[in-house]
């Protein structure tokens, strides 16, 4: 029951991870279009 919530955790870490990634990429290339969206 223990390397359920583990693997969860390291499962959501790495999304927001990505997700801050794709977010930097996208304020470098159309920081206007983040705007737009938030």
């Amino acid at each position: 029951m223990i390397s359920i919530p583990f693997s969860a955790f390291w499962l959501r870490s790495s999304v927001v991870s990505v997700l801050i990634s794709l977010i930097s990429d996208t304020w470098v290339i159309g920081p206007h279009d983040i705007k737009f969206i938030f």
